[in-house]
């Protein structure tokens, strides 16, 4: 019985400590630059490209539905900014809560742990 409390006691703690460890790997963090490109396809998803930023074509939303969690008023907004910051050369940033870095994010996909921005510098 003693045992068995104990073992489910160390079970407890490992669990609890890998719980710690995969909390600790997500942060916070902003990316900021300049836009190279700015696209929108035939079905109204918005890409930005900024090599500065270290995102090689990654999807922010989508005009005409909600998706990556931006409902398409925001997306249309979103949009804005981008063309701004690329016909002026100004600086955009990004702010980010997740295990990636600016350079990470996958390319051709879905911005993940985004939750902030673009703010036009």
């Amino acid at each position: 019985m003693i045992k068995t409390i104990f073992l489910r006691c160390i079970v407890l703690l490992q669990l609890t400590m890998g719980l710690l460890a995969s909390e600790a790997s997500f942060a916070t963090y902003s990316c900021t630059g300049t836009v190279d490109q700015v696209n929108v396809s035939p079905n109204g998803v918005v890409i930005l490209a900024s090599s500065a930023m270290g995102l090689t074509d990654v999807y922010l939303c989508q005009i005409g539905t909600t998706m990556n969690g931006v409902d398409t008023e925001p997306c249309k907004s979103i949009l804005a900014v981008l063309l701004t910051a690329h016909a002026t050369g100004a600086q955009i940033q990004l702010s980010f809560s997740d295990s990636l870095t600016c350079s990470t994010h996958p390319e051709w996909a879905w911005l993940t742990g985004w939750y902030y921005g673009p703010n036009l510098y």
